[in-house]
């Protein structure tokens, strides 16, 4: 058989082609088209067989070259990683340049093609060699890799990147899966075999699918959906909603460890005022200690300092203690802020998984940060804000904490949203979001009660909250969270009594 000529020509059988042309499936079609990939295993399986493995090496950053040995031919493929997907192609003959970096500790001696695979699940090609090897070569997000694999193990990888697909699953030899396409052909009302579809561009050295009308895309889905695909059982949200609250309660429980470690900072100052004096006096550290008599200490009473082994001087060590300090005493403000509002989550967390509503807890979990189990998405991320309408419609966003109430503040409202506080108390940020409008009495009245109610006046029956455009809001140098200077202040009086 002779091999194609011309751009239209249908390129059916590649194996006495190998050393007339260059290969190449661009990265979209790879993206798309599983039908593709077992076309090129196919071909594959015809042009390698029997030949041996020579080298891995890349001289090219996201390129992996392979080279190959026949008995008048050294093939070579090239894997390079593009965007989303990957790129393959096939080279005839290729040669090695001089400066390269060798890969996958080079494989030993006399290890020969018995054959090519397609994964069962995602888009990858396995190359099988004798001694029990594999190469495996993945063209999409979720295995977006090269591995070298030893009886199913995993010895090496191309990306030093985290495994992401069980590469022990099911392969499909390129025969069996052609049984399952053509199935699947059939079915859609096409003639032919699905190899049959595939052109090669004599020019552009690459395989175009060649079927007019059909959405290669929306048929690959449908191949899969025949084939042997793991489906995930239906999420139980209860049982979720309990693993969750035994980590919510591991969390509570080292906050609150937290607070008791960090209310030691009064001794902490002590120590940190002690070693001053001693600086300041000449005592010199005896057996790793410095001791004050008590017309020195700053208790009135003998004091004595253990110093730290790692101290390079006296200085140093006091520095440290007073950052020590002022961490803990700030820390301290956070987490007495921050403990009640994980205990309340906890609280309503438990009400709901009583009620066993699974939406309710879906619901609940999701914006709290909790993604789905067994995804591979990412959490969803966790809002710095509660959120409720005005009655005119206006978005209302209230701080969780002090850490929140800054994110509130400064990185999602707008200069032209107005801003509210309970005035003297610690509370929440409030966010009444109107952008140019200017918000009607009873939208202010709303979100100034939202204000009063989520700071520490709750239970004060009349509260006075200040307010302004976010505009007239700033943050002064190394303050605490959630404090900031108000600037053309307005104040309303609330009534949480009515």
């Amino acid at each position: 058989m002779e091999c194609p000529n011309a751009a239209t020509d249908v390129f059916i059988d590649p194996h006495y082609c190998v050393a007339a042309y260059t290969l190449t499936m661009d990265a979209r079609s790879f993206l798309s088209s599983w039908t593709a990939l077992w076309f090129w295993a196919e071909f594959l399986e015809k042009a390698l067989y029997d030949s041996e493995w020579v080298r891995a090496f890349t001289h090219r950053k996201d390129q992996l070259e392979l080279q190959f040995l026949m008995v008048t031919e050294q093939p070579g493929m090239t894997w390079s990683r593009s965007g989303s997907s990957a790129l393959l192609s096939f080279h005839a003959n290729t040669t090695t340049p001089r400066k390269r970096v060798e890969l996958f500790r080079t494989p030993p001696d006399g290890l020969d093609v018995e054959g090519v695979g397609i994964h069962a699940v995602d888009r990858a090609l396995r190359i099988r060699f004798t001694k029990g090897y594999d190469l495996v070569l993945g063209f999409y997000p979720a295995v977006l890799n090269a591995f070298l694999l030893r009886n199913s193990a995993l010895i090496d990888q191309f990306f030093k990147l985290p495994l992401s697909i069980e590469l022990s699953d099911e392969w499909i030899a390129p025969q069996d899966a052609q049984y399952l396409l053509e199935d699947r052909w059939q079915e859609q009302g096409f003639t032919g075999k699905p190899s049959s579809t595939f052109t090669l561009d004599k020019r552009s050295r690459r395989l175009f699918p060649d079927i007019d009308g059909v959405d290669i895309s929306k048929l690959t889905f449908e191949i899969l959906a025949s084939g042997p695909v793991k489906t995930r059982a239906a999420v139980n949200w209860v049982k979720q909603g309990r693993t969750v609250l035994k980590r919510w309660r591991r969390k509570l429980k080292a906050m609150r460890d937290e607070l008791e470690t960090s209310k030691a900072w009064t001794q902490w100052e002590i120590d940190a005022q002690a070693l001053s004096i001693a600086l300041g006096a000449g005592v010199k550290p005896v057996d790793g200690d410095i001791s004050l008599p008590s017309e020195l200490s700053p208790t009135g009473r003998k004091h004595t300092v253990q110093l730290d082994p790692d101290t390079v001087n006296l200085q140093d060590m006091i520095d440290r203690l007073f950052k020590r300090v002022r961490k803990a005493r700030a820390r301290i403000d956070q987490l007495d802020e921050r403990i009640p509002v994980v205990q309340k989550e906890i609280d309503e967390l438990e009400e709901l998984i009583k009620t066993g509503d699974d939406m309710a807890l879906k619901s609940y979990l999701e914006e709290h940060g909790e993604s789905e189990p067994g995804t591979s998405a990412q959490p969803a991320v966790r809002r710095s804000y509660r959120q409720t309408t005005s009655p005119s419609g206006f978005d209302i966003l209230i701080g969780r904490s002090s850490q929140d109430n800054d994110t509130l503040t400064f990185k999602i409202a707008s200069k032209q949203d107005w801003w509210f506080h309970a005035r003297g108390v610690p509370g929440s940020h409030v966010v009444l979001r109107t952008g140019k409008v200017d918000p009607p009495l009873q939208d202010v009245k709303a979100a100034a009660l939202e204000a009063a109610r989520h700071s520490e006046a709750r239970n004060s029956g009349v509260v006075v909250v200040q307010y302004c455009q976010r505009k007239h809001i700033s943050k002064p140098r190394k303050s605490t969270p959630g404090v900031v200077l108000v600037h053309k202040e307005k104040t309303i009086t609330v009534d949480l009594g009515d």
